[in-house]
């Protein structure tokens, strides 16, 4: 992964991130989850509503967190040190959303409170354990300037 417009600028290197990758570190995880959950009966005795839960935790968070990347707009240049405060205010962004989604889920009668919390809790990790192995990845390739 280069990064895919390099510029010098007064604030620091200019580029943009690499959408795509951002986003399947997004999706991937909740993707996985998803088909984890659908395969859950095979190993141990969950019910349809844990079933439920836990595939409705993952979608949660896969289009939550997808939504804040495409919020950022990371395919448009800016300098780095503009795109590191940015997703660090979409990511709590993204955290209370995400809470606020639950709650209102939680409190419908076919979702499992704990499958659900926890469900959510495990992809909001890994996801964003993902996210940032993108990010490390791709900076690490910015030549740097001094």
């Amino acid at each position: 992964m280069m990064p895919n417009d390099n510029r010098s600028h007064e604030d620091g290197t200019v580029l943009s991130l690499p959408t795509c990758a951002l986003l399947l570190a997004t999706l991937l995880p909740a993707i996985a989850g998803i088909i984890f959950w659908q395969a859950a009966p095979l190993v141990g005795s969950w019910t349809r509503a844990d079933i439920l839960s836990g595939s409705t935790g993952c979608a949660v968070v896969g289009v939550v967190t997808a939504g804040g990347i495409l919020l950022i707009r990371p395919w448009k240049p800016r300098p780095v040190i503009r795109f590191v405060g940015t997703w660090m205010v979409i990511t709590f962004f993204r955290l209370l959303m995400t809470s606020g989604m639950v709650w209102v889920l939680s409190s419908t009668p076919q979702f499992q409170d704990m499958t659900l919390a926890l469900s959510v809790v495990a992809m909001y990790f890994m996801v964003l354990c993902t996210e940032s192995i993108v990010l490390i990845r791709f900076l690490r390739a910015v030549p740097v300037n001094r």
